[in-house]
């Protein structure tokens, strides 16, 4: 694969939003209207410090944020994210810690083994045992 562009990824923006609308575009989520798999692809073939100019131009486009915040996201994993982040815009990097704060796992959801028998009893989907 070649080197991810900046027009690359704006290119794929703007046919996105030519052939489906904003409405699709921000509805839908940027995955059900171009190939960000792609693009995340791309990015992880950049250097840190491109990447986040990368993106960052990206963030500063009319329709861009979504994307950006999505395509950082996916970088994660990357050994050098912290420098990926560190490099981007003070917005992007804000946006990205606040969307990712629902990112992180919930803590587990539990109740107490009687309460779930009565309730299945009541409902009567727990069979009686007599």
């Amino acid at each position: 694969m070649a080197k991810l562009e900046p027009e690359d990824v704006f290119d794929a923006l703007n046919e996105a939003l030519a052939r489906f609308g904003p409405y699709t575009y921000y509805d839908k989520g940027p995955e059900e209207v171009m190939d960000v798999a792609a693009l995340e692809d791309g990015l992880l073939g950049l250097d840190a410090r491109d990447a986040a100019a990368l993106l960052g131009a990206l963030w500063e486009h009319q329709h861009g944020h979504i994307l950006a915040g999505r395509l950082l996201a996916s970088q994660e994993t990357r050994e050098d994210f912290t420098a990926v982040l560190a490099a981007c815009p003070e917005e992007l990097r804000e946006d990205y810690e606040q969307e990712s704060v629902p990112h992180s796992q919930p803590e587990p959801f539990a109740i107490p083994v009687e309460t779930a028998l009565g309730m299945l009893a009541r409902d009567g989907r727990l069979a009686s045992g007599g």
